[in-house]
């Protein structure tokens, strides 16, 4: 499991990070959102999240998606790119699709 953000932006009004792999859970969500809030910077208003590499997502997963959505502030975004199909029916029965911007995998 990558661990490692890789961010771009650190530190601006944008951010962008890569979701850990394979998994975003209960083992490693708090982490991850920990992690990413202290990277981002107080004044980052957009932050992307590539979920390419994430296979399964679990309620802590959402969570934590959740609680960086809250990082950005009342005017910020959160774009979640490239989910895998599990992912994505997970963030749509849990109607997600009105916290983020879901951008889905390109074919």
């Amino acid at each position: 499991m990558s661990m490692d953000p890789q961010p771009s932006h650190a530190g601006g009004a944008e951010y962008r990070v890569a979701a850990p792999s394979p998994r975003l859970n209960l083992e490693n969500a708090e982490d991850f959102k920990n992690d990413v809030r202290s990277r981002m910077g107080s004044q980052c208003r957009k932050l992307t999240i590539d979920l390419a590499q994430t296979e399964f997502i679990d309620s802590s997963g959402i969570g934590a998606l959740v609680g960086l959505r809250k990082a950005v502030g009342p005017d910020g975004t959160v774009v979640l790119l490239n989910p895998a199909d599990f992912v994505q029916r997970v963030l749509k029965l849990t109607r997600m699709e009105s916290v983020f911007q879901i951008s889905p995998p390109l074919n």
